[in-house]
């Protein structure tokens, strides 16, 4: 089951964050929430990348040992790493993609747009895949599924088409919008 948000979506699911930090009568079911939308290690270092950009000035960390250091350090994120799965101990182990066991490449520094109705940086990449297939996360939360080399390497610099970058959601209101 993949999990995907559009702009509106990754809007919700950080209030979500925010409210879960506060809230306790729906707590247990929130905390299902963010463990499911954590369910690969794609997903979760992009949540970890994004914990760093959301206090950062929206710009990630510039490697690998500054957003591990950020993790196991800040004590400010305990129940909110509790929750979503990641764990301080483990956190080395998210940067390894379950598909290929190879570590992810991550485009360090990027500035990850705050209007989810922009954000659509790639920002973690499978090296090798599955079939033929390597898996890329957007600021969006978007997974792409991508098998032909030259988009592969297109994503790698930071671009990508508006098109790519489109949720399911945006997809099917669109969808919706042509049949009316």
């Amino acid at each position: 089951m993949k999990i995907q948000f559009s702009g509106r979506g990754l809007f919700l699911f950080l209030m979500l964050v925010v409210c879960l930090c506060g809230c306790d009568g729906k707590s247990a079911r929130n905390a299902e929430f963010l463990k499911n939308a954590n369910d690969t290690n794609l997903k979760k270092v992009f949540t970890a990348y994004s914990l760093y950009s959301s206090r950062h000035g929206y710009t990630g960390p510039k490697s690998k040992e500054v957003l591990i250091n950020f993790i196991k350090t800040n004590d400010k994120l305990t129940k909110y790493l509790d929750r979503s799965g990641l764990q301080r101990d483990t956190i080395e182990e998210i940067f390894v993609s379950e598909n290929d066991g190879e570590e992810f490449e991550i485009r360090w520094g990027v500035f990850v747009n705050p209007d989810p109705l922009r954000a659509k940086e790639p920002i973690a990449f499978e090296k090798v895949g599955k079939d033929g297939v390597r898996l890329v996360i957007l600021s969006n939360r978007k997974v792409l599924e991508v098998s032909d080399d030259a988009k592969y390497r297109k994503l790698l610099k930071g671009s990508v088409s508006r098109e790519d970058a489109k949720t399911e959601e945006e997809l099917e209101m669109e969808s919706e919008e042509a049949a009316e």
